[in-house]
C-alpha cells in the first residue's frame, strides 16, 4: 500500500500504459478490490465475458485456457459498447510453467503503422463479429446476462449493434467501433 501511495500509479499509467507490481500482498479477492478502488473508482460492471466471483461484486475470473495454449496481445472487452481504459489482472495462484500474460500498450501501436492505414481505420472503424451456441465460447445468456430475447434484442438496437437469431440459440452479432 505504501507503494501505490508514494507513486501517482494513474499518472504513471496513463503516460507508459502497463505496470507490472510484484511481490505484494495480495491474497483474497476482497484485498484485489480494495488495492483496484485505491487506483480508480471507475469499476467496470457489464462484463459479460467472464465469470463473476461469486461473492465480489467488480471482480471477475479470467476465461480459461489450456496450458498448451498462449494467450496473445488482444485489447479487453474491445466488443463491448464501453470498454475499460485500465485493467487489472491478478493472480491467486502462480503458475508453476508458463502462465504469461503480455501486456501490451496498444496506443503505441500506432507509432508503427502507416499514418495512412491509421485513417483508413478511424474513417471506417473496425467491425466486430461475434457469434453465439455454435459450440465455442458463451452463450448469448451468459455474455449478456439476459434470459430473454426481446430484452437482448432492445439491448442491441439502443447500442446500435445488428444480430441474427440463426436458430433458437444460435446468434451472430455484428458492431462497428
Amino acid at each position: 500500500l505504501e507503494l501505490l501511495k508514494k507513486y501517482d500509479i494513474v499518472q504513471t499509467l496513463h503516460n507508459v500504459g502497463a505496470i507490472l507490481l510484484r511481490n505484494f500482498s495480495v491474497n483474497t479477492a476482497d484485498q484485489f478490490l480494495f488495492i483496484a478502488k485505491m487506483i480508480t473508482n471507475d469499476l467496470m460492471s457489464d462484463n459479460g465475458e467472464h465469470n463473476p466471483h461469486p461473492e465480489i461484486d467488480g471482480v471477475y475470473t479470467p476465461v480459461s485456457y489450456s496450458a498448451k495454449e498462449k494467450l496473445l496481445w488482444h485489447n479487453e472487452n474491445s466488443f463491448n459498447q464501453t470498454w475499460p481504459l485500465m485493467i487489472m489482472f491478478g493472480a491467486a495462484k502462480t503458475a508453476d510453467q508458463g502462465g504469461e500474460t503480455p501486456i501490451v500498450d496498444s496506443r503505441s501501436m500506432l507509432k508503427y503503422l502507416d499514418k495512412h492505414i491509421v485513417e483508413e481505420f478511424k474513417n471506417k472503424g473496425v467491425m466486430y463479429v461475434r457469434t453465439h451456441g455454435f459450440g465455442f465460447g458463451r452463450s448469448w445468456q451468459e455474455t449478456y446476462r439476459v434470459n430473454s430475447k426481446i430484452e437482448l434484442e432492445k439491448k442491441f438496437t439502443d447500442n446500435n449493434i445488428q444480430f441474427e437469431w440463426c436458430g433458437d440459440d444460435q446468434l451472430i452479432t455484428k458492431q462497428v467501433k
